[in-house]
């Protein structure tokens, strides 16, 4: 490319500058300007999964997958620790699932997800939200979900699903304390060697 009276400066000039400035080779240079480029990004480590987890994590995304086409997941819930609870329904809220809920803390609770596009046409997008709800509902500890799909011919199907698939969240449980005061008060408390 010629110098003309736009551009009074070549590229390779520019770069030429730039890679004095820096110390570096013209080439360098031209490189890391496009740098966060995705093909441009060398990988240089790869840290190998342990298997088992990988295996854990594969079924998990099998399941998710039949879950693509969901309409509606009905979700029965049985007497979990509160913090179970609370868990899920932060869940249900942060993925804006629309939900009606019955029932207490004491027995169960059974959670009707359903959303307004299964109303008017069949659509991927609210069956995707449903998919990726799935790993919070994982972390429960009995529970019995049954969810509607609908088949790509337009037939609706049932895909019932429990605890006892032995299926593993990858998500952290957070249930541990129901608040950062108890976590503390309870790190404190064990600090102190007191009978």
């Amino acid at each position: 490319m010629q110098p003309d009276l736009i551009h009074p400066v070549t590229k390779d000039e520019l770069l030429a500058e730039v890679a004095r400035e820096y110390k570096a080779e013209p080439k360098q240079i031209a490189w890391a300007l496009y740098a966060n480029l995705g093909e441009k990004h060398i990988l240089t480590r790869f840290d190998t999964p342990d298997p088992q987890w990988l295996l854990l994590r594969y079924n998990v995304v099998l399941t998710q997958a039949l879950l693509y086409r969901c309409i509606r997941m009905k979700l029965s819930v049985f007497r979990n620790i509160p913090s179970h609870y609370k868990q899920l329904f932060k869940f249900i809220k942060f993925y804006q699932l629309m939900h009606a809920i019955k029932g207490d803390l004491d027995g169960s609770y059974v959670i009707l997800l359903d959303g307004p596009v299964s109303l008017f046409r069949l659509s991927q997008k609210y069956g995707l939200k449903l998919a990726v709800f799935l790993p919070p509902l994982l972390l429960c500890t009995r529970w019995k979900m049954e969810a509607e799909i609908v088949t790509s011919d337009g037939e609706h199907r049932y895909f019932p699903l429990d605890e006892s698939a032995n299926l593993v969240s990858h998500y952290r449980d957070s249930t541990a304390y129901d608040s950062q005061l108890e976590k503390t008060f309870t790190e404190r408390f064990s600090a102190i060697d007191s009978g």
